[in-house]
């Protein structure tokens, strides 16, 4: 039982929020330090280094994306196998070989830890090597690329410059079309435009978006006499 004799709870929790942060204070300035002795020498992958394991982490919470784990690594990059023994071993990927690029690409979240999945990965690889050396070579099997078709950027189609007639366009796009003109880029071989100063150039381009939404002139605060010229020439 509050017999007014203790703090208030949102009190206690600031106090815990104070002994928080006086903890990581505590960390940053004994602890973190000794960090420096367990640090190593960037060192890049050798030779005999061809696989490249990639695993996510999301810091402060449990995520089901955290056990997945996917291996990156070329097939010519498998000096053991010969040429017929690599045409089979590409076979055997399928799908997950890009001609392209010459990349096998391969991905496991089948279990709850990342370094089964990771395991499993090198184990299905091993499998496929072995696979690749016993029985028939496959030569007379060529590779299948048709999903290679869905990676590919479709080439856009441009539209003819002779179809064009603006002159057919309504008197609103016309003007919108000149408004974005006029805002995108400072006219320079005007003379009227080049003796304003920043803040008129402002208020000028401000009067002339406002007129073109529809605004009516008779309500505009800006000074009219700032009005842009009717034609700019741009460079």
């Amino acid at each position: 039982m509050f017999q007014f004799d203790d703090v208030t709870a949102s009190a206690h929790w600031m106090i815990q929020m104070h002994r928080m942060k006086r903890m990581y204070n505590r960390v940053a300035a004994y602890e973190m330090p000794m960090l420096r002795s367990l640090s190593s020498e960037y060192r890049a992958p050798g030779a005999e280094e061809i696989f490249r394991f990639r695993f996510t982490t999301y810091l402060g919470e449990d995520h089901p994306g955290e056990r997945k784990v996917t291996v990156e690594f070329k097939t010519k990059d498998l000096r053991s196998l010969s040429d017929s023994q690599l045409h089979k071993f590409r076979l055997l990927c399928g799908t997950r070989y890009n001609a392209q690029t010459d990349v096998v690409r391969m991905s496991c979240e089948s279990f709850a830890e990342p370094a089964q999945n990771q395991r499993y990965l090198r184990d299905l690889i091993d499998r496929l090597v072995g696979e690749a050396r016993e029985g028939d070579t496959f030569e007379d099997v060529p590779l299948d690329t048709r999903h290679l078709r869905l990676h590919r950027k479709k080439a856009g189609h441009k539209f003819p410059a002779e179809w064009a007639r603006p002159q057919d366009a309504p008197e609103r796009v016309r003007a919108l079309a000149q408004y974005r003109q006029v805002s995108g880029k400072i006219p320079k071989t005007t003379k009227a435009v080049a003796d304003m100063t920043p803040e008129e150039l402002v208020r000028a381009k401000t009067r002339q978006m406002l007129l073109l939404a529809g605004w009516p002139e008779e309500n505009l605060w800006l000074p009219r006499k700032l009005a842009l010229p009717t034609k700019l020439n741009f460079n």
